[in-house]
C-alpha cells in the first residue's frame, strides 16, 4: 500500500535484533509451569518451519510424523491442539509411554527430562511425594481437566531401573482431591519396586 505523494524510503536501519532463548529453555518453561500458550505457540512453529504453514494442523501433522518415522503406532491418539486443552484430544497411555521410551533414547533426552517437573521439588509436582522415594527423583508432566487427571513421566526404582510411566484417570466419580492421592499413591509404589 503507498499513500498518495509520499515518498517511499527502500534502505533500511536495524533498530535492535533480539535472539531467542535456546528451544531447550523454551519447552522447559512450557512444562515447569504448564504454560499452554507456549504449547499452542511451538506446535504452530513446528507447523510453519517443518509443515504446511503455521497452523495447528500442520504442527500436528508434524508431530505425528516424527513419532510414527520412529515406529511408534499412532493408533489411538486424537490431537486438535498444542496444550492438551481441548475435549477432542485423547490418547492412550500405550502411546505415552512409549514416545517417552522413545525420548529416552535420544541425543536431547536431558534436556527433555529437565523439562519436567520434579515430584516434591518443582511445577504441578512440587506437593506431590514428600517424604517417599519418589520425592526429587520421579519426573512428570501432569494433566488435568475437569473429570480428567494425568501424569507421565520417568522414575528411578528402588533396585535402580528407570521406568517409563502414564497414568490417566477419565471420568472418575470421586472428587479430583482424592484422585490427585490416589494417582500419588501409584507414583509412589513406583518409586519403591525392587
Amino acid at each position: 500500500m503507498q499513500i498518495a505523494n509520499e515518498k517511499i524510503i527502500t534502505k533500511r536501519k536495524t533498530l535492535s535484533i533480539i535472539y531467542s532463548p535456546p528451544l531447550s529453555e523454551i519447552v522447559e518453561q512450557t512444562n515447569i509451569h504448564s504454560d499452554n500458550t507456549y504449547a499452542e505457540q511451538l506446535l504452530k512453529t513446528l507447523g510453519m518451519l517443518n509443515g504446511e504453514g503455521g497452523t495447528e494442523d500442520a504442527g500436528i501433522d508434524v508431530v505425528k510424523n516424527y513419532w510414527t518415522s520412529l515406529g511408534i503406532n499412532l493408533d489411538g491418539l486424537y490431537m486438535t491442539d498444542g496444550c492438551g486443552l481441548s475435549r477432542s484430544n485423547g490418547i492412550t497411555t500405550l502411546i505415552q509411554a512409549t514416545i517417552l521410551q522413545k525420548i529416552s533414547q535420544q541425543k536431547w533426552y536431558s534436556y527433555f527430562l529437565k523439562s519436567l517437573p520434579v515430584a516434591g521439588k518443582s511445577g504441578s509436582m512440587s506437593s506431590l511425594c514428600k517424604g517417599t522415594l519418589a520425592e526429587d527423583n520421579l519426573q512428570a508432566k501432569t494433566g488435568y481437566i475437569n473429570r480428567a487427571r494425568g501424569y507421565a513421566g520417568y522414575v528411578k526404582t528402588k533396585s535402580g531401573k528407570l521406568l517409563c510411566f502414564s497414568l490417566l484417570a477419565n471420568n472418575y466419580t470421586c472428587t479430583p482431591a482424592e484422585m490427585k492421592k490416589r494417582l500419588e499413591r501409584i507414583l509412589v509404589a513406583m518409586a519403591e519396586i525392587q
